[in-house]
């Protein structure tokens, strides 16, 4: 597809997302806040494996998703008392594919990411 289709694209499953959560009251600002923060919490962890259904493990290989979305670039030690629970509640497939994805990166690795960025641990 050409450049400005993705875009268009992409540009309606954002208003899809964020559609899906109404709020009233406060002014524009406020609502501006809102919906720019509501963004923010969906944007990491973000897809991790290839439209084919295969991503790279923290173990270096390279594995099959087995129809869940795979996640990576973690901050769990910042997000695991909010973010995962947000999600939870607004996109419960998404948080469940995190959730498994999380363990994967465990099997693979040995240990739970806590600055994951791609298969590299940062911290």
């Amino acid at each position: 597809r050409a450049f400005d289709a993705v875009r268009r694209a992409a540009g309606r499953r954002w208003e899809e997302r964020l559609g899906g959560v109404r709020v009233s009251g406060g002014d524009a600002a406020r609502r501006r806040t809102f919906y720019s923060s509501l963004y923010r919490a969906f944007l990491a962890p973000n897809v991790g494996n290839d439209a084919d259904g295969r991503y790279t493990g923290w173990d270096r290989r390279v594995h099959r998703t087995g129809g869940i979305t795979y996640y990576q670039n973690w901050s769990l030690w910042d997000t695991y008392r909010t973010q995962a629970r947000f999600l939870a509640l607004l996109a419960p497939r998404e948080a469940r594919d995190m959730a498994v994805s999380v363990i994967r990166v465990a099997e693979e690795s040995g240990w739970l990411p806590k600055w994951g960025y791609g298969t590299v641990e940062t911290n």
